[in-house]
């Protein structure tokens, strides 16, 4: 059995980068507590007000994306299926693999703006690596990049209550007993 770090390490430099884009991209199009993000502005707002539903991968979105991604960002959430087109035909076929691998769920071929260029450029790379990239974003994943802090909560409390047995409420109580002697 392999663990998940061997498992993207197993995976190309190049899938494993369009992965993390996809990530990045699907990070950014969640909505916040102001409504759909528009920029890294609404994750770090998140961050500041309801920090255990933000992701380690927000903290990397909120700076990492460009204007142009946010500009494809806004287009997919608003349904704006021309302005999408447009702007991916102006960016590297590495980020039009990316957002499709990021909004293909749910969505037949014809749905998604893929640009004319993108047949041309980058269809071939992105249809023989389909399946590695979507190996990496589970590897991703799998490693916890896209946990929330409350992901993390559940997952110690079930890990606890299985190799302790105690309830749930014995186990908040410790932990929190724990964090005081340490704080």
């Amino acid at each position: 059995m392999t663990s998940a770090t061997e498992e993207v390490s197993a995976i190309s430099e190049e899938a494993a980068t369009v992965a993390l884009l996809a990530l990045s991209f699907q990070e950014a199009a969640q909505g916040s507590l102001v409504g759909p993000r528009t920029s890294g502005d609404d994750l770090l707002e998140d961050l500041q007000h309801n920090p255990s539903q933000v992701s380690l991968l927000s903290y990397f979105v909120a700076s990492a994306l460009t204007e142009s991604d946010w500009e494809i960002v806004r287009a997919f959430n608003d349904d704006r299926t021309g302005d999408a087109r447009e702007l991916l035909a102006q960016v590297d076929p590495s980020r039009v693999e990316a957002i499709l691998h990021a909004f293909a769920a749910g969505r037949e071929i014809e749905e998604l703006p893929i640009p004319r260029n993108f047949f041309l450029d980058g269809f071939a790379t992105a249809a023989g690596r389909w399946e590695e990239v979507e190996r990496a974003i589970e590897g991703w994943r799998s490693v916890g990049i896209t946990a929330t802090r409350e992901d993390v909560h559940a997952a110690y409390i079930e890990a606890m209550r299985k190799a302790t047995g105690l309830p749930t409420n014995a186990i908040i109580d410790s932990y929190l007993d724990a964090t005081e002697e340490i704080g």
